[in-house]
């Protein structure tokens, strides 16, 4: 017999307050029926990042963290935005379509440092990510890591 207080972790997770019938129905074909289930799930994969300190050639096309400096903001409509980020003495070009201007604007801010992470492409001479996963302003974290 089960103790009282594991009760909860028995209840379907139908119950899952914040997510509707679509994702109660994507968990229970991931990893079960209860919330037991959810917890105890493992990932099946993981994303390897590679924490870089310059833009290298070995490095395209693979998942990458950076930290630069904002130099330039270029909003075109809501169509296309550009980032130029600075790292080191190299230029990379962030590169959003059908951004929210408002988030562009409070998240991009000129002359700061921020910390980024997405798929690292070049186009002829240029380096660029294209809809990073993560942008964070690095004066909002903890650099204990880098």
């Amino acid at each position: 017999m089960k103790p009282k207080i594991l009760d909860s972790l028995f209840l379907n997770l139908d119950n899952l307050r914040g997510y509707g019938p679509y994702y109660s129905s994507l968990f229970r074909k991931l990893c079960g029926d209860r919330y037991l289930d959810l917890l105890l799930h493992k990932p099946s994969t993981v994303i390897e990042r590679i924490n870089i300190t310059d833009l290298d050639e070995k490095f395209i096309y693979k998942k990458i963290i950076a930290k630069g400096i904002v130099k330039n903001i270029w909003i075109k409509n809501p169509k296309i935005s550009i980032i130029t980020i600075q790292i080191n003495d190299q230029k990379l070009s962030i590169i959003y379509f059908n951004a929210n201007k408002k988030w562009l604007i409070k998240t991009f801010i000129k002359n700061k440092t921020i910390l980024f992470s997405g798929e690292l492409n070049k186009k002829g001479k240029l380096w660029q990510i294209t809809h990073p996963d993560y942008v964070l302003n690095f004066s909002n974290i903890n650099n204990w890591w880098l």
